[in-house]
This record gives C-alpha cells, sequence and structure tokens, in this order.
C-alpha cells in the first residue's frame, strides 16, 4: 500500500519540535518526500540558498552532491557528506514497514572553525560579493563531528516514533471510519431485511477486530457483564467465560493502575463521564487500552445499565512514551552541556536557559524568573573590567538581528568567558538570539603557561653555543639556531629555510652526508665529520650527531653539530709534527712540554668527539619525553580534558626536564674545562662524573656498568679534571672493546683506600689484550683501532705520571683490569 509521509505525521508538531531544536542546538533539519517535496525545515543556510543554490556552477555541484547522498543511502543508517563549496550535509532515510516514504537532511554545517582563505578564493572563482558571502559564512553553525552520530540516531529515532503513531492514527480512522460506514448500511438493511441480521453482525465483529475496538454491556444490579468478541481476544479471555466486574479487575487490570480504574468507575456510578486509559495484563504481557462508556440511571439517580467501548492502544501509547523520553533526553543534553545557553525573543526579553547559564553568570533566579534581559544586564555589569564595552556590543546585537558574533569578555575576577551569538529564525524568519557562553579561563592561563615554557625552550635552544637544526624528509633545512647560522656564515634563517642542506656541504662529502640523511630517515642515529662550505665563502670542519624524530607524523632529521675546525687543524699539524718528528726531537727538546699540552688537548678533543654522542644518549629521554607531554596537553585541550591542575603538573614536568638538559651541557663543559693548578679533589666524585658522562652511552649499548666506592672517603691531590678524562678514557676503551664482541657487557670501577695511596681499579669482560701487545699500550701512537690515534692511553698516563701516581693494565678472566694509583693528599693521609 502506498503512502503519503504527511498523512502519518503530524507536521506542524514536527515542524514545532524541531524549531526548538534549532533553537535549542542549532541543528539545522529538512524532511524531503521520495518526490522532493519539503515538508519540514528550519536552518537553511544564506550561503546555500543565496548562493551556492543561485549559481549554475555551484547549483550543478549541489545536484551532484544531493545524487551522491541518494545513492548511497543504503550504505549505512545515514551518510553524511563534504560538498565541493566547503559544507557538510547528512541524511537518513525515513522507511515505514518497508515503504521509504522521506528523507531527513541535517546539514549546511562545519565540523570546525572554516578555511576562510579557501572560501575567499571560491567568492572570486564564481564572482560573489566577498563581503556577503564571507558574512553568510560566518552563519553557519560549527558542529564537532563527534556530536553527529547521536543527532543523527535522534532525529531517526524521531521520525520513525511519530511515523509510527500517525500509522496507528491513521488505522483507527480508517476503522472508524468503516465502522460507521458498515453501521450505516447495518441500520439500512435491518429496516429493509431482518434475515440478514446475522451477516451484519459479522461485519460489525470483523470491522471491531480492524479497529481493534470491542464492546461491552453491564448489568449493574446483577453485575452481569457481556462482552463482544473483539472484546474477549482484546483481553485474552477465551469467548463464552463468565465474568464480572469483580474478577475483570482482579485478573485483567494492571497492578498499578487497578485503584485508578476504581475509582474513574465510582465516578462513573454517580454521574461523571467514564474516560479512561490504563494499562491491562494479558498472557503475561502488559498492553494499554482507552475505554469510555455511557451509564443509565433510574429515576432515583442510580445507575442501572452500562454500555461501553475498549480499544487497543499499546501502539500509540508506546510512541507516545518514546516521544516524552525523546523530548525529555533533548532537555537533559540542553541543561547538561558545558555551555551556557540563553535565548532571547525579538524584544529582547528571556525566553529561556539553562542552568549552566545561571551558574556562570551568577545571576539571581529571582531576576532570571522576570525574564528582564535588561535586569540581568544590569546585574552584571559589576564584574566587567569594562562595562560599557560590554553593554554597547550587546546593544549592537539586539539592533542588528541578522549578526553573528564571536569574541571574548574579560571578568574583574580574572574569569575569561568565550561568547558566541547567533540568530533564532524560524521558517526563515529571525524571532530571537542565542547566546552561547564558555567559561575559557583555565585554557587562557594554560595557554599562557605554555607560551612561556616554549620560549624559555627557545631561548636554551638559541643561546646554546653548538648548531641545533632540523632537517625534513626531503633534505631541506627547516630550522637551525643561531650558532648554526654561524658556522655557515648565513644572517639569518630566511636565507637558508627550505633550501637543500647538501648546498652548504663541500662536494667531497656530499654522497656520504646523503647516505647519514637517508639513514636517519628510517630510524637511526648517526654520527659523522665532514666540512662546509660557508655562504661568504669560508670552510669549516664539523662534527654532527643526528637522531630521528617525529614532527606532526612526519620523521624529521635532529642534529647537534659542533665545530671542529680547530681540532681538525690540531690533527694535520699532529700529522706534520710526526713526518719530522725523530728529526725535530734532538733540535728542539725544550719545546717537550708545550708537544705534550697539545697531544692532551687532541686527546680532550677526540674525548670531545665521544661525548656529543653521550650527550645525545642524554637528550633523548628528555626530547621524547617533551614531545609526549605537549601531545597530551594538546589531546587534553581537544578533548575539555584540560584543567588547571593538570596544566600545572605537565608544566612542572616540563620544566624539570629542560633543566636536566641544561644540566647535561653544564656537566659537558665543566668536564672538558682543564684544571688549570692543582687542588685537593675526592677520587671518587671524579670517577663519579666521569660516569655520569657515559651512562646512557653504556646503557644504548647493553652494558651495565657499576661503582664500588671505598668505605672512607678518598682525597687526592691533582688535576681532578684531567683525572676524570683519564677514568673516562678507560671506560671508552672498555665499552669499545665490548661491543666489538657483540655482548652484554659488565664494567665495575671499584675505589680502594691504601694507607698512602688511593687506587681506582676498572675491569670489564671485553676479551683482554694480546699479551704480545699488552706492553706496548702506552706507548705513543699505537693503536689496534682502524681508525684510533694511539694518544690516548699514552696522555693518560702523562696525566697520571704528572699527578705523582701510576697506571698499569692487565688482562684478568675474560677482560682486563686498568689500575689507577694516586697518592692521598697529605692533610688527608694524615
Amino acid at each position: 500500500m502506498k503512502h503519503r509521509i504527511e498523512d502519518l505525521i503530524d507536521i506542524p508538531q514536527l515542524q514545532k519540535l524541531m524549531d526548538d531544536l534549532n533553537r535549542a542546538t542549532g541543528i539545522n533539519h529538512a524532511l524531503i518526500d521520495v518526490n522532493s517535496k519539503v515538508l519540514t525545515a528550519v536552518g537553511w543556510q544564506k550561503i546555500c540558498t543565496d548562493f551556492h543554490r543561485v549559481h549554475p556552477a555551484t547549483c550543478a555541484r549541489c545536484l551532484e552532491s544531493d545524487k551522491y547522498i541518494l545513492s548511497h543511502l543504503d550504505d549505512g543508517p545515514y551518510v553524511g557528506y563534504r560538498c565541493p563549496q566547503g559544507l557538510t550535509d547528512y541524511c537518513t532515510p525515513v522507511i515505514i514497514e518497508g515503504e521509504h516514504l522521506a528523507n531527513l537532511f541535517t546539514g549546511q554545517m562545519l565540523h570546525e572553525p572554516p578555511d576562510v582563505e579557501f572560501f575567499r578564493k571560491q567568492a572570486a572563482e564564481f564572482g560573489f560579493d566577498e563581503t556577503s558571502y564571507l558574512a553568510a559564512l560566518n552563519e553557519v553553525r560549527i558542529v564537532p563531528k563527534e556530536r553527529m552520530p547521536g543527532v543523527m540516531a535522534f532525529l531517526q529515532d524521531l521520525a520513525q516514533m511519530l511515523a509510527a503513531n500517525g500509522m496507528e492514527r491513521l488505522r483507527v480512522l480508517e476503522s472508524e471510519k468503516r465502522l460507521k460506514s458498515m453501521n450505516e448500511m447495518l441500520e439500512a438493511r435491518v429496516a429493509e431485511r431482518t434475515h440478514e441480521l446475522q451477516d451484519s453482525e459479522a461485519n460489525l465483529r470483523r470491522a471491531q477486530r480492524v479497529a481493534r475496538i470491542g464492546s461491552w454491556t453491564l448489568d449493574i444490579p446483577n453485575n452481569h457483564l457481556v462482552w463482544t468478541e473483539e472484546t474477549y481476544r482484546l483481553f485474552g479471555v477465551a469467548p463464552g467465560s463468565k465474568l464480572t466486574s469483580e474478577n475483570f479487575f482482579a485478573l485483567m487490570i494492571h497492578p498499578d493502575d487497578r485503584e485508578a480504574v476504581s475509582a474513574a468507575w465510582q465516578a462513573a456510578l454517580g454521574g461523571t463521564p467514564y474516560i479512561i486509559e490504563h494499562r491491562i495484563v494479558v498472557d503475561g504481557e502488559t498492553r494499554w487500552v482507552h475505554e469510555q462508556a455511557e451509564l443509565e440511571f433510574d429515576s432515583d439517580g442510580k445507575a442501572y445499565f452500562a454500555i461501553g467501548s475498549v480499544q487497543d492502544i499499546t501502539h500509540r501509547k508506546l510512541a507516545e512514551l518514546q516521544t516524552t523520553k525523546s523530548l525529555s533526553l533533548l532537555q537533559a543534553t540542553f541543561d547538561a552541556t558545558a555551555e551556557g545557553i540563553l535565548v532571547t525573543d525579538g524584544a529582547g526579553r528571556i525566553t529561556t536557559f539553562n542552568q549552566r547559564f545561571a551558574e556562570l553568570w551568577r545571576i539571581p533566579a529571582d531576576i532570571l524568573a522576570t525574564g528582564d534581559d535588561n535586569a540581568a544586564l544590569a546585574f552584571v555589569l559589576d564584574q566587567f573590567a569594562e562595562p560599557e564595552q560590554f553593554l554597547d556590543k550587546v546593544r549592537q546585537l539586539y539592533a542588528t538581528p541578522e549578526a553573528n558574533c564571536l569574541d571574548t569578555l574579560h571578568f574583574k575576577d580574572g574569569r575569561i568567558f568565550e561568547r558566541y551569538s547567533t540568530p533564532q529564525r524560524i521558517d526563515g524568519v529571525t524571532a530571537g538570539r542565542v547566546w552561547s557562553f564558555r567559561d575559557i579561563t583555565e585554557r587562557k592561563q594554560a595557554e599562557a603557561k605554555l607560551a612561556v615554557s616554549v620560549s624559555h625552550l627557545q631561548t636554551i635552544i638559541e643561546n646554546e653555543p653548538e648548531c641545533i637544526k632540523i632537517i625534513d624528509a626531503q633534505g631541506r633545512l627547516v630550522q637551525m639556531n643561531p650558532a648554526g647560522l654561524a658556522m655557515i656564515e648565513a644572517d639569518s634563517l630566511k636565507q637558508v629555510a627550505m633550501r637543500p642542506v647538501l648546498d652548504v656541504i663541500a662536494p667531497e662529502y656530499r654522497t656520504a652526508y646523503a647516505k647519514l640523511h637517508k639513514r636517519v630517515i628510517a630510524g637511526e642515529t648517526m654520527q659523522m665529520e665532514y666540512e662546509v662550505l660557508g655562504l661568504k665563502g669560508g670552510r669549516r670542519w664539523l662534527e654532527t650527531h643526528a637522531v630521528p624524530m617525529q614532527d606532526n607524523g612526519q620523521t624529521v632529521h635532529l642534529a647537534v653539530t659542533r665545530d671542529i675546525s680547530e681540532r681538525k687543524l690540531a690533527e694535520m699539524a699532529l700529522q706534520a709534527l710526526n713526518q719530522s718528528l725523530e728529526q725535530r726531537i734532538r733540535e728542539e727538546t725544550s719545546k717537550n712540554m708545550e708537544q705534550e699540552r697539545l697531544l692532551i688537548q687532541q686527546s680532550r678533543l677526540a674525548a670531545m668527539g665521544e661525548m656529543i654522542g653521550n650527550i645525545a644518549h642524554q637528550w633523548r629521554q628528555p626530547i621524547n619525553a617533551l614531545t609526549l607531554l605537549l601531545a597530551n596537553i594538546k589531546d587534553a585541550y581537544e578533548y575539555n580534558d584540560l584543567t588547571k591542575e593538570f596544566l600545572d603538573q605537565e608544566v612542572e614536568i616540563g620544566q624539570n626536564l629542560i633543566q636536566k638538559m641544561s644540566g647535561t651541557i653544564d656537566d659537558f663543559r665543566n668536564f672538558f674545562k682543564p684544571s688549570k693548578e692543582k687542588q685537593r679533589f675526592l677520587a671518587c666524585d671524579s670517577a663519579e662524573e666521569a660516569i655520569k658522562l657515559v651512562s646512557h652511552s653504556f646503557m644504548n649499548s647493553n652494558i651495565e656498568i657499576t661503582h664500588e666506592k671505598s668505605a672512607e672517603p678518598c682525597a687526592v691531590f691533582g688535576y681532578p679534571n684531567e683525572f676524570a678524562q683519564v677514568v673516562l678514557n678507560a671506560l671508552t676503551n672498555a665499552k669499545e672493546a665490548i661491543t666489538a664482541r657483540k655482548i652484554a657487557g659488565k664494567v665495575h670501577l671499584r675505589v680502594e683506600k691504601g694507607e698512602n695511596t688511593a687506587t681506582i681499579i676498572i675491569r670489564d669482560n671485553g676479551g683482554g689484550i694480546p699479551e704480545e701487545i699488552i706492553g706496548k699500550v702506552f706507548d705513543p701512537y699505537f693503536t689496534t683501532k682502524a681508525a684510533g690515534t694511539g694518544i690516548g692511553l699514552y696522555m693518560s698516563k702523562m696525566i697520571v705520571d704528572n699527578m705523582g701516581g701510576s697506571i698499569a693494565i692487565r688482562n684478568a678472566g675474560d677482560g682486563v683490569e686498568v689500575l689507577l694509583t694516586l697518592p692521598l693528599d697529605e692533610k688527608a693521609a694524615a
């Protein structure tokens, strides 16, 4: 059977309901039957009606969008589609008893703030007046995408519910119409042909069955109850069963309704019309029925006969209950939203508001109850830092009913509200204004604190003496601090930003650097020494330590680079010196001390190359933690979970991480600052400083390092930084030996106090040194490493000898044992 949906739905009721929904939530909608007839609509946007649907080109796109939506209705409960003009529509089919009768649209909305530049270009492309076009854009409601499944489910359920109620009403009307027709026909035929009475009664029973209406009579004095066939069926009682009003109450009526039905019947016996809706229980199932009856009274006013009807209204009642539930849910949502909502009419009087609005503005209930917006405005004026400015803006909006507004309000007590105001339209006519207020005080405070934290971090990076740079996956320079710009002789980042970094790499190193960059983007940590060509013609040697870093879901190349030109020059000078050393040693014996200092500096610079890797290891964890911290703050903000307590906690963690990174640099600087003169220091502390600098590197290499301090403090006299470098050199040699074996390494450092000496014992499981060469390890330039210089242990021996101590190396177990012996400070020894 083909139905029209307007016959099944109370269209004015639905229009009113959707108008109320639009006023409360800003959700637009249209109900359009399958013949494209618009039945209800509210909130259609001017940007579509006055622009997109008017221009032939954009209108063609709109029609294509409509065609796409209608062709995908079978894909799910609803279809969402963002049209080429930048707005989003949703549609769900309205299907009643398997028949597709209409489509329910909501849309012409945005899920996030619009890209204004996109719409400017669109206005220019199609010749729209830009000012009017952007004004229409500002009227478009921004609805978060995550709200749409709930909105669509509600609209679909509501349409189905009203349709089901209308279908029930249509059946009742049709049944009553048929019943009336049959009754009229019956009266005529009774007069003409009494013998057809039996057939007429059958028709009556059939009509009652179709309409689900039964009838009954009651002989009140004799308590004799008579039901028609349909009445028996409705109550689930076998036809012909003996009934009285007493067992009817006891067996049929729902226990919770018996008192009300009894009271209605007693009132009817006194002359009140008997009309009631109540529940009955049939085979354990609860049904709703509508009953009404007429009573006849004798001359004494005593009822002696009653005739009545009963109709099964279960479907209608359930539909009404569902409607009430849906409206209650809508009202609860309105009251529970985090935003304070106020609705005023065209005259500026308050028509409705939610509880959150009253809480935010702290307006007494008696003022709000009057509906006088002027009284409410007068009450809140003293709360503002600039009350006249606030009041002027309100008046301006009331004077321009079609205007939209999105701004912030600042209170004397430090609170900050975000205010959004938009016209309330009914059937396209502006009927008032909807105001929405959100307390963004904590968010603004959080943004301010975050800006300070970012500023601190930026200050640290900009003042860092080493080069810090970021290179994107395509090899283009994205960021570089001032120290790095100075190394490539650039006056500003603008000179080199987004240029290939290979442009400043010396040609002979470009291939190797390109391979390094590719491996870093693939997830590896890399190191390299290379030369750069400055923009002003200079040439420098640099050493870089590069690690992969995630930036907005993309892997980029983060590098810490230092200028090693002086070290390279020293290496070249040392190489030249080596070539003529035998001849010059006889001629320049007096310069031995200067050469030794040069070698010490060379050793220090070589160690610094190793230390840049250690710094990177120590920085990796805090950098990753900072990245996660910033992501947590962003997620909390987007999901409205950003609280003051959460932000303070995250900021404190971030500041601690930054202090930790800064402390690493200070440790590095202090460690490589030469000790100008001998001083008293604790051997355990100096050893601990060396361990601290390599701990993360050892951890990444799967090497366990332990430190066993002496029971008593071991104070010695000498150069603490140089001695720490000796310990560091021994630890580095142990690490290289262990990693070469690819085993789980162990290094144990023990400090022992003797009668007049302190001994530091460093033992590893790196496999030991062949006995045939162990006696040569302290010789200058002797090395077993492919890239070694052969000066590390030689410099260590010079340092220890200069402090009056000794150094020895021996094989022990499955590794090497280094013994450093220093005389105790005279005061400590005493």
